[in-house]
C-alpha cells in the first residue's frame, strides 16, 4: 500500500511540474511580441525542446498553414510565398506574433538535428513542410529531404516542395547538382499531380468546384503564365486549388452562374490576355461584356474598362474623375477609345501633371530667380491639383503676383503641399497676400481662418 502511495503522490507530481514547464512555455511564446521580452522568452523557447516546438507550431498555424510557412520563410523571392509576404503590409501596428512563432519553429529545427527528423517522420504535413525550410539552411541537409519528399503521400505538400526547391534551385544554382535525380523524381510528381489539378477543357469541369464556386466555399484567385499558357487559379483552401485553363474558363463560369454566382475573375485573366487564341478571348470577353450589370457595383467600371481596352465593345461608357486619373489610367484609356469629350483634355492635363504630388519639388521653384521659373509654378498650379500648394508656395516665396490667384484654392485643399505654404507665407508674407488672406477669411473660405490663425501666433501678421 505504501508503495502504491509513493507511486500515485509521485505521478501527480510530475504531471504538475509538466503542466507547469508547459504553461511557462506558452507563457514565453505569447511574450515574443512584447516590447522588452521578447529577447528573454525566445532563450526559455529555445531551451524547450521538442515541447516548446508544438507550443510554437499550434500558434503559427493559427494564421494558416501556407502563411505560417511563408513568415517562417522570410524575404525570399519565390511564387508560392509573394501573395502572403505582400500581404503583410497592411499589418503594421498589429502583433507580429504570427511571424516570430514560425520563424522561431524554423529556428528550432536547423538548430537541432533530433527535431528535424521527428519533423520530417510527423503524421502533419505542415510539420514535413516546415523540416523542408529547415534542411535548405542546413549544408548538406537539402538533397535527404527532396528525396524523402519524392515519396510524400500528401498532393499538396509535393506541389509546394516541388515549386520551393525550384526556387531555391533558381537563387542557389549550385544546389542543383546535389539534388539530380531526387529533383527529377519530384518535379516528375508534381507535373502529374498539376495534370491532374487542371481543367483543360469544357469537357473536364468538375461538379464539385462548380458546386464549391457557386457556394462560395471556393473562389478564384489570381491567374499564372507560363511561355503563352494561361492559367487561372480557383482556391478553396490549403491543398484544396484547380487549374483553369482558358478553354476551361467560361464553361466553368456558366456552370458556376447558373447557380447564381458570377465570378468575372475567371472569364477577365482570359479576355484581356492579347496572347490567347482568339477563340477563348473572344467566348471570356463576349460572356463578360453580356454579364457586365450582374458584377458588382464598384467594380463595374473598371471592368467595362479593361473589356474596352481588350477591344470590346460594351454598352456603357467608362467613366473616370478628373482628380484621379493618376490611378485611372485603364478607364481614362477606355474613355479615350470610347471618344468620351473630356478624354483629351484630361490625358494631357495628367501628362503635363505628372509626378507633381506630395515631394515633387515644384515649392523649390521658389528658390529660383526668374520669370521661367515663376510661369513654370503657375502652370503648374492652374493645371495641377496635387501641386497647386506647392506651386503657390513658390510665387509666394517669388513675390510674384499670381501667388494671389491660386492662394484660395491652394489653401482649400493644400494635400501634401500644406507644410511648404506655410512656411512660405511665414518667411514671404506681403501687403497683397496679406490682403487676399483677410478677404478669404470673411468669405469663410476652407483653410484660410487657420492660415491666418498661425501668422498671427507666429507674430507675421497683425490684427
Amino acid at each position: 500500500m505504501h508503495r502504491l502511495t509513493f507511486l500515485v503522490a509521485f505521478l501527480v507530481l510530475a504531471g504538475a511540474a509538466h503542466a507547469a514547464d508547459d504553461a511557462t512555455l506558452w507563457q514565453a511564446a505569447y511574450a515574443l511580441d512584447k516590447p522588452g521580452k521578447g529577447e528573454e522568452a525566445e532563450a526559455v523557447l529555445l531551451k524547450g525542446g521538442a515541447a516548446a516546438y508544438d507550443v510554437l507550431v499550434k500558434l503559427a498555424r493559427v494564421s494558416g498553414e501556407e502563411r505560417a510557412l511563408a513568415l517562417a520563410a522570410g524575404i525570399r523571392a519565390c511564387p508560392m510565398f509573394a501573395m502572403h509576404m505582400m500581404s503583410m503590409g497592411g499589418q503594421m501596428g498589429q502583433s507580429r506574433l504570427p511571424e516570430k512563432t514560425s520563424k522561431l519553429a524554423l529556428k528550432l529545427l536547423v538548430q537541432s538535428p533530433e527535431l528535424r527528423q521527428r519533423a520530417e517522420a510527423s503524421a502533419e504535413p505542415f510539420d514535413r513542410a516546415l523540416a523542408l525550410l529547415a534542411a535548405d539552411g542546413v549544408p548538406d541537409a537539402l538533397p535527404g529531404a527532396v528525396e524523402r519528399l519524392a515519396r510524400e503521400k500528401e498532393p499538396w505538400l509535393v506541389l509546394w516542395a516541388e515549386s520551393f526547391v525550384q526556387c531555391t534551385v533558381m537563387r542557389q544554382g549550385a544546389k542543383a547538382a546535389s539534388l539530380g535525380e531526387s529533383l527529377k523524381s519530384l518535379s516528375e510528381r508534381a507535373r502529374t499531380l498539376r495534370e491532374e489539378k487542371t481543367c483543360q477543357e469544357p469537357a473536364q469541369v468538375d461538379a464539385r468546384w462548380v458546386e464549391m464556386l457557386a457556394a462560395g466555399t471556393a473562389n478564384a484567385r489570381g491567374w499564372s503564365r507560363s511561355n503563352d499558357e494561361l492559367r487561372v487559379t480557383a482556391r478553396a483552401g490549403p491543398g484544396e486549388s484547380l487549374e483553369v485553363a482558358p478553354g476551361c474558363a467560361v464553361a466553368l463560369y456558366e456552370a458556376v452562374a447558373e447557380r447564381g454566382r458570377y465570378l468575372p475573375e475567371l472569364l477577365m485573366p482570359v479576355a484581356t490576355g492579347q496572347w490567347i487564341a482568339m477563340g477563348s478571348r473572344q467566348a471570356a470577353g463576349a460572356r463578360a461584356v453580356k454579364d457586365l450589370e450582374r458584377y458588382p457595383e464598384d467594380e463595374r467600371n473598371r471592368l467595362a474598362a479593361k473589356l474596352v481596352n481588350a477591344g470590346f465593345t460594351v454598352p456603357v461608357k467608362v467613366t473616370f474623375k478628373v482628380e484621379h486619373a493618376f490611378v485611372q489610367e485603364a478607364e481614362l484609356e477606355a474613355a479615350a477609345r470610347q471618344g468620351h469629350p473630356q478624354a483629351k483634355a484630361t490625358i494631357l492635363q495628367t501628362v503635363f501633371c505628372r509626378d507633381t504630388g506630395g515631394g515633387s519639388g515644384v515649392n523649390l521653384l521658389g528658390f529660383v530667380k526668374g520669370r521661367e521659373a515663376a510661369d513654370t509654378a503657375y502652370q503648374l498650379g492652374r493645371q495641377c491639383p496635387r501641386a497647386r500648394a506647392d506651386a503657390t508656395a513658390a510665387l509666394v516665396r517669388l513675390k510674384d503676383r499670381r501667388a494671389v490667384e491660386l492662394l484660395g484654392p491652394a489653401l482649400e485643399n493644400p494635400g501634401l503641399g500644406w507644410e511648404a505654404l506655410h512656411q512660405a507665407l511665414m518667411e514671404s508674407l506681403t501687403p497683397q497676400v496679406a490682403t487676399r488672406l483677410r478677404a478669404l477669411v470673411e468669405k469663410k473660405a476652407p483653410g484660410a481662418a487657420e492660415a491666418v490663425r498661425l501668422l498671427k501666433a507666429a507674430q507675421v501678421m497683425k490684427d
